[in-house]
């Protein structure tokens, strides 16, 4: 059967799905990667067909739009309006792409951003689409939607949580439903979304995988039993190696800490790296920083090493002494898989809710992007060089999440359905 795994966003968007795409290949499915040019070549060097989709994140992030999208902090309202401003000028080409590389398909297996064209095609085709997310999207009173700002109201922060999904469908639906429900009606032939979209995909019965860890995301009671945390999709390349220079700078000296800040604008991220940089020479700490977007950072020095390329996380982060971060769900995943405490520094989306799930497993701290004085974060990296407990629960997470096989239990699972 073929295959058509759907997604779009950043590389921490892209990389599960490859992971899942290989596992499959390997279990003889025939499998492609549909997502952005800018992923070519990293779909195709794990041996997978791949089929391009509009749009270019990094340019989309770099631009005027992109900016105020990244400053948005945690919030629903905010972050999707801003959303909305970025992405509704490429909205129909994709939609249009989502139905060229799907011909001829007999599996779509699809990001949350993918959600409504890859379920709609199923519902005009036939054939099936299942939600395969980095985000759970099942309301609860446990934890709020990812979207939105973690808040304990006493003796309402279970009903808040609730209806921080309801709130975020709602507001989502408003921005996008007109053009959602007119590409149905007009290009499918199907009739309108009936109600709001996630909450509908939610109740419908419909499988659900979710690339997350159940160690760092512990069930909700309130989630059925199609509900499946299958662990974090881990591209793994057993042949992968460091750059030798950055390896040598790594053994000439104490583990490093590691900072970056992911796909994150550089005129957000340049003061973040100065910042941390002069703490951290205070302390005698080396620095590996990897700087993304800003190209013009100052060159390397004896205690920094100034990183310009992607290099495998699964690598580096297990020979730093700590990973100080944007909190992209990819990058806190690895962290959690390296066994080293986090520092995470949340700019918008679901961001803050990673970082929030970092502290409450004691695993590290956060501060949030808009509030890093150097008096904050003096404080936040003293709390995690000098504390013990926090290195044992940090590398006891990591133990637990390397015995996990995410890509095989999806897989398992999703055969049990076909």
């Amino acid at each position: 059967m073929r295959v058509v795994i759907l997604t779009v966003g950043t590389r921490g968007d892209v990389q599960p799905y490859v992971a899942l795409g290989r596992r499959m290949k390997d279990h003889g499915w025939d499998v492609c990667v549909a997502t952005h040019v800018i992923f070519r070549s990293l779909v195709e060097s794990y041996g997978l067909e791949f089929a391009p989709l509009s749009g270019d994140p990094g340019e989309l992030l770099r631009g005027e739009a992109g900016k105020r999208l990244t400053s948005s902090g945690p919030g629903v309202f905010g972050f999707l309006k801003k959303l909305q401003r970025l992405v509704r000028p490429i909205l129909e080409s994709l939609f249009q792409d989502v139905l060229t590389v799907t011909e001829g398909a007999g599996l779509l297996l699809h990001h949350i951003l993918l959600a409504l064209p890859a379920q709609s095609l199923s519902e005009a085709r036939g054939i099936p689409a299942f939600p395969f997310y980095l985000q759970h999207v099942h309301p609860t009173s446990k934890y709020p939607a990812m979207m939105a700002p973690v808040r304990k109201i006493p003796g309402l922060t279970g009903l808040y949580n609730r209806l921080t999904y309801w709130m975020g469908d709602v507001v989502f639906w408003k921005l996008f439903g007109s053009f959602v429900n007119e590409w149905r009606q007009s290009v499918l032939g199907l009739r309108p979304w009936p109600g709001l979209p996630f909450y509908d995909l939610t109740e419908r019965g419909l499988p659900f995988f979710y690339g997350i860890s159940p160690h760092v995301l512990p069930r909700a009671p309130e989630w059925p039993d199609h509900v499946h945390l299958t662990g974090y999709w881990f591209l793994r390349d057993p042949e992968g190696a460091l750059p030798y220079v950055l390896e040598q700078f790594i053994q000439s000296g104490p583990p490093p800490v590691y900072i970056g800040f992911g796909s994150m604008p550089a005129e957000a991220t340049r003061p973040l790296h100065r910042a941390f940089i002069s703490v951290f020479r205070s302390l005698g700490q080396r620095v590996i920083i990897q700087t993304g977007d800003a190209v013009d950072f100052p060159g390397a020095s004896p205690d920094v090493f100034v990183l310009r390329q992607a290099v495998p996380h699964d690598r580096l982060f297990p020979k730093c002494r700590m990973l100080v971060h944007h909190g992209g769900a990819g990058t806190t995943a690895m962290g959690f898989l390296s066994g080293r405490p986090q520092l995470v520094i949340p700019f918008y989306a679901d961001q803050a809710f990673w970082a929030w799930r970092v502290e409450v497993l004691g695993t590290g701290r956060s501060l949030p992007a808009g509030r890093v004085a150097r008096r904050r974060i003096e404080r936040a990296v003293a709390s995690i060089l000098d504390n013990p407990s926090m290195d044992r629960k940090a590398e006891q997470l990591g133990q637990r999440i390397r015995e996990e096989d995410g890509p095989g239990t999806a897989l398992k699972r999703l055969e049990a359905y076909l």
